[in-house]
Order: C-alpha cells, then structure tokens, then sequence
C-alpha cells in the first residue's frame, strides 16, 4: 500500500498547485516547440506565448485537481495499491497531454493527430520530473512518521518492560531459547522431572504445569535472580506462596497457599536459609 500522506488533503492541493506553475516555467525556459520545425508554428507560438503556456498550465490545473479530488473521494473506505496508484497518476499524465494537444491543434489549427505524438513526448517529459519529486516527498513524510511511530511503540514498550521487570520471569529451555514468560506472583515452585524441570503456576485459579527441557542447574540463575529459593535438590520456591513451615518426626515442609498443591519439602542443608527468608519476606 501506499503511504497515507498520498491521500493527504493538504499535500494534494501543494501538488496540484506546483505542477502547473513547474509547467509554466519548464514553458518559459526551455521553449517546447513539440518537435515542428516549421517557422508559422514557431512565428504563432512566440507571439501567443502569454496565452498559450498559461492556458496549457490552467489544463494541467484543472486535470489534476479533479483527478486528485477524485481519487481522495473513492479512497476514503480504502487504500489502494502502490499499482494502482501509478497507473492512476500515468492517466492523468495522459489526459493532461491529450487534453493539451486538443487546444493546441484547435489553436494553432492543426490536425489534433499530428500534433498528438509530440505532445506526449513533450507533457510526459515535462511531467514526470515533478510526479517523481512528489513521490519522494510522500515517501520522506511516509518514512518519518513510521520512525515516530517506532520510536513510540519502543518507549512504550520500554516502559511497559520497566513496569515489569521485578515481576516476570522468563525461563528458558536447555538451547536458551525463551518458552514460557509468566508472572512472578504466579508461580509456587520449580520441581525437577528427570531431563525436565516443571514450572508450577497458577492461572485463574487453577494449578498448571509446565514441562520445560532443562535441568535444575540450567534454572538456577533464572530462579536465584526473580526470589524464587532452593528448598530442596529437587526444589525452588516461591517464598510468597507459602503458608506455613512446619517440622516434624519425617522432615520439614512447606504448606503453600493453594489448596491443591501438595506440601513441598524442605531439606536440612537449605531449612536454616529458608526459614530465616520466610520470616523476614516483605
């Protein structure tokens, strides 16, 4: 699709102001005779030029301020193709050209046929240098306002990562490639299952799983760094998903918050640490 800034109402009229007025001086400067070596020609062109250029720039003006206001219309429900719109704009080259031969050969009376392959040659060249430039230039405004948008949609982005960051976990598979982003405050433990750890979080209430390929080792600095603490070989835990510690004749546990969570063991070598975090946890 082409940039929205082609159907700009504003930039519509600053093209279709400046084409007739490129037309005008293109006329002044260069002195198209449409290829006719014949003196009458030139001897009428040269004494009408005050008339003829500027009726050939108010034809310009008017073909394309009704193409432009055309096309504007049929494409308020839609944008078109980036084909479309240079075979629109090739048209209105054409019509502009045909249009122009028509007054000329009614003007300098000649035949609007012979006069019709030289004004093509004349209007496309004449034409296409400011079609390109206004191309350009929609593409610059094009270019810059996605660059804006960028930029915005990164610092919200930033932002939105700076909210987060104390509260998300990311875990990763034994490749490093990232599989599972879940908040912190929703995740009860980390358990060991062979060449897998699962990741045990809550969702809307309820208790999942998730398998991730990785061993209790490849976790540890992901788990160490978000608060989630070794209990056990087997075990990280989430210190504020714990109800309660208790100790007895087989071991020390830890009793979390859900109730469809089995209790979670504690081992000698990490009851001290947890114990002491437990009590002093915010």
């Amino acid at each position: 699709m082409i940039p929205r800034q082609a159907y700009s109402i504003k930039n519509n009229i600053v093209f279709v102001l400046s084409l007739p007025c490129f037309v005008i001086l293109f006329a002044v400067l260069y002195d198209p005779h449409y290829g006719l070596d014949n003196d009458a020609f030139w001897t009428i062109w040269k004494e009408n030029d005050g008339l003829i250029i500027p009726i050939l720039a108010a034809i310009v003006l008017a073909v394309t301020a009704l193409s432009r206001t055309l096309m504007i219309i049929c494409t308020q429900q839609s944008r078109i193709s980036e084909r479309v719109f240079l075979e629109w704009q090739i048209i209105e080259i054409l019509v502009t050209c045909l249009f122009g031969d028509l007054f000329m050969s009614l003007f300098l009376h000649r035949s609007f046929f012979e006069l019709l392959l030289h004004a093509l040659m004349v209007g496309l060249s004449v034409q296409i240098f400011p079609y390109a430039i206004y191309w350009c230039w929609i593409e610059m405004q094009g270019q810059r306002e996605r660059m804006d948008e960028a930029q915005t949609t990164i610092e919200t982005l930033r932002q939105g990562l700076q909210d987060v960051t104390d509260e998300v976990v990311q875990f990763f598979d034994e490749k490093n490639v990232a599989k599972l982003l879940v908040g912190l405050d929703k995740i009860y433990s980390v358990e060991s299952a062979g060449n897998y750890v699962n990741i045990v979080y809550e969702d809307n209430g309820k208790i999942l799983r998730f398998s991730l390929r990785n061993s209790m080792k490849g976790v540890e600095e992901t788990c160490s760094q978000n608060g989630l603490v070794r209990c056990h070989r087997s075990y990280y835990i989430n210190l504020r998903k714990i109800k309660l510690i208790r100790k007895d004749s087989t071991g020390a546990y830890a009793e979390m918050q859900h109730s469809g969570l089995s209790d979670i063991p504690i081992s000698k070598l990490y009851a001290a640490e947890v114990a002491h975090l437990f009590s002093t946890r915010i």
